[in-house]
This record gives C-alpha cells, structure tokens and sequence, in this order.
C-alpha cells in the first residue's frame, strides 16, 4: 500500500464518520434535541444529547444510536 492509498483509508473513514455523526445529529434536532461531541482531553471524546434543561451524557457513537432508536427517530 502506498502512502497516497494509506491516506486516502484514513480520509474515507473520517468522511464516514462525519457522516455518521452529521445524520444522528438531523435526526435529534427533528425531535428538539441537540447533539454535541466534546473532546474528554485525554484523547478520546463523549457525547452529550441536551433537551430543554437536561443533558445525556453517552460514551460512543453506539450509544448515540442506541438513544436514537429508543426515542423513535429511527
């Protein structure tokens, strides 16, 4: 694999998970919610979904989905 196509990998993966992140964040905001990710500073990251006056704090992408599905927007 040459440097081009080993960068080209990483380029589709951030793209894909962008997207990802983009289309549960429409789906939220259809239903009032507000999706926000927030870097922990330790490398890794958390995402927060806020309503109103009341925040949910997830550890993954899979668990933004999982809420997702729970609250029918999906």
């Amino acid at each position: 694999m040459t440097a081009a196509d080993h960068f080209a990998q990483i380029r589709a993966e951030i793209e894909r998970r962008d997207k990802r992140f983009a289309t549960l964040r429409a789906e939220l905001a259809r239903r009032g919610y507000q999706l926000h990710i927030v870097d922990a500073g330790n490398g890794s990251c958390c995402y927060l979904i806020a309503r109103w006056d009341q925040i949910r704090e997830l550890r993954d992408v899979a668990a933004v989905e999982q809420f997702v599905a729970q609250i029918g927007a999906r």
